[in-house]
């Protein structure tokens, strides 16, 4: 099994997954700050290693899941793509805490709405045609949901989530051509 690049910018590379990357995964998973809006506490080893083999399972199975992302000198220093929500596609992202701040996340998210755009095939039913997307993001994760508005997505509603306010996002769909 060898990597492969999915999509590039200008300052990040996303690829696919390999087994060996358990120790770069759970390196992220374990960060408090990190997972304090993916999951609430830092994950163990052995959970890293589900996650990881959920993400192989399905890059392998429908062609997207939340890959891993490096950095120009390979380093891995987060997470991007897309999970299933219903029938549809949810944007999703974690950029390793130090480097925060620094614009990375709007940069691979705006890439990925590109790259959903252009893979519209969702794999999770048998019907063709564009899936949506959706975000969300908890609203004290103002960050967040700054980045979910900046490559692309539209407020929806506000709803629980997680039991907390989550801001919800959508792309809307691109006017037919006449």
């Amino acid at each position: 099994m060898e990597r492969r690049i999915i999509l590039q910018t200008a300052r990040l590379s996303v690829t696919t997954w390999l087994p060996a990357d358990l120790d770069d995964l759970n390196r992220l998973h374990s960060n408090p700050a990190t997972m304090a809006f993916i999951g609430g506490r830092p994950e163990t080893r052995d959970e890293s290693g589900v996650r990881l083999d959920q993400y192989l399972d399905e890059q392998a199975t429908r062609g997207w899941t939340k890959w891993r992302l490096e950095s120009t000198g390979g380093r891995m220093v987060g997470r991007a793509g897309f999970g299933a929500y219903a029938e549809d596609r949810e944007l999703g992202y974690t950029i390793t805490q130090e480097l925060w701040g620094q614009g990375l996340a709007t940069e691979v998210a705006t890439a990925l709405v590109g790259w959903h755009a252009a893979n519209p095939a969702s794999r999770l039913s048998d019907a063709p045609g564009t899936k949506r997307l959706w975000g969300y993001a908890a609203i004290e994760n103002v960050a967040s949901v700054r980045v979910l508005i900046k490559s692309g997505l539209h407020p929806v509603e506000t709803r629980e989530h997680a039991g907390r306010p989550y801001a919800f996002f959508r792309l809307e769909p691109a006017a037919p051509e006449v």
